[in-house]
């Protein structure tokens, strides 16, 4: 037996009629049902407390990360009676967390490109350390650094990496 209280019911825009049985099971990302479900058998048969996160269908199409943590119950007798569980939504925090991943990777990224800009390299030299930085910080096959030429009105390649120098074909 699956209870679903009013606020998962908003959540996914289900009636109780359609996620009756384990056809509540269809909302979570197909990527993630077959994890989830192992973890469910897993410690239902254990009877150990979970916790897992997966993507579930919101009412609205968006995928959202939900974190549910899941613990067992007991009757007054001591006989094991289900589990009783919650299912936050994590997805902002998880958003929250990248943003601050991807400023950090800025950040190093920043300090060890102004470490080799310090070395007093020739100016070549640092524009290929910029192709090349831009290149693995993004994880690109290629990156280059352009010059444009306001009189010609053109864009030339000052420096590249991750192609043939002769050719910039993309």
């Amino acid at each position: 037996f699956h209870y679903f209280n009013r606020p998962w019911l908003e959540f996914t825009g289900k009636s109780l009629e359609e996620v009756a049985g384990d056809r509540w099971l269809s909302l979570i990302h197909p990527e993630d049902a077959r994890g989830f479900r192992e973890c469910l058998e897993e410690h239902f048969a254990a009877r150990r407390p979970f916790r897992y996160e997966y993507r579930l269908l919101r009412y609205d199409g968006e995928w959202r990360w939900i974190m549910e943590n899941g613990t067992p119950r007991y009757d007054e007798a001591g006989r094991f009676d289900g589990f009783i569980g919650s299912a936050v939504d994590i997805q902002d925090q998880n958003d929250a967390e990248m943003r601050l991943a991807v400023r950090a990777l800025k950040q190093a990224t920043l300090a060890t490109f102004s470490k080799y800009a310090l070395s007093q390299r020739p100016f070549g030299e640092l524009l290929e350390e910029a192709a090349r930085t831009v290149r693995r910080t993004l994880r690109v096959e290629r990156a280059a650094v352009l010059e444009f030429d306001q009189e010609r009105a053109t864009l030339t390649a000052a420096a590249g990496d991750g192609f043939d120098r002769g050719t910039l074909a993309w």
